[in-house]
């Protein structure tokens, strides 16, 4: 079976300095990874290029310029410039109209123009839901697949960085398959091909969330 790495490509603003968001508030337990050190996340913390925002029993509510992103429990995300990593767990979109942006998951390229979402990614498992709006998602050939085991991820934050951009680069391969994701549609990917299916109840019910703040 085809290993598949998820590219989802958004319209963000652009943005010259490290500072890539914002922490609107937390709710339990929830730590910041940078440069080494792992500290408690804060409400009104910025985040910065290469940081890492992991949820344990609680929940993150980001700003990214000013689109929306909440982490679930037991969720991992790693910012960058132009894009956030959803490395594990249960992460929420709502993504405004702008420049392109890129969340990254396993091998798709997803277009998506003000749009709310869900991607799920857990083991080798990876689910998408499009609550509003509608997305083109595209597999793409195999890249460089995610080599760090997650209890590997703190000592190597430094070296990350630049592996990043080199696993972006890495995706952009041809296209194998293209298919336009309407609002209320659930996908996951099965043997390289997208497969529709059904979602706990609870992970659209979470979609309040996103307004919370």
């Amino acid at each position: 079976m085809k290993k598949i790495t998820l590219l989802l490509v958004f319209l963000l603003p652009s943005f010259a300095l490290e500072r890539v968001g914002v922490v609107v508030k937390v709710k339990g337990k929830v730590k910041l990874f940078r440069s080494l050190k792992a500290t408690k996340l804060k409400g009104g913390e910025s985040l910065y290029l290469g940081d890492r925002v992991r949820t344990y029993k609680g929940l993150a509510f980001i700003k990214i310029f000013k689109n929306k992103v909440v982490l679930t429990e037991n969720s991992l995300l790693v910012v960058d410039r132009d894009k956030v990593y959803v490395k594990e767990g249960r992460v929420y979109f709502r993504v405004f109209k702008g420049k392109d942006f890129k969340v990254i998951s396993r091998n798709v390229a997803i277009g998506i123009k003000g749009t709310d979402f869900m991607v799920y990614r857990r083991g080798g498992r990876f689910i998408l839901y499009v609550k509003r709006g509608s997305v083109i998602a595209q597999i793409l050939r195999e890249g460089e697949e995610f080599k760090r085991e997650l209890e590997e991820e703190l000592k190597e934050l430094e070296e990350s960085k630049r592996e990043f951009e080199e696993e972006l680069r890495e995706t952009a391969r041809e296209v194998l398959r293209s298919l336009r994701v309407e609002e209320g549609v659930a996908l996951t990917i099965v043997d390289g091909t997208f497969k529709k299916i059904k979602i706990p109840k609870r992970f659209i019910e979470d979609f309040k969330l996103l307004d919370e703040f």
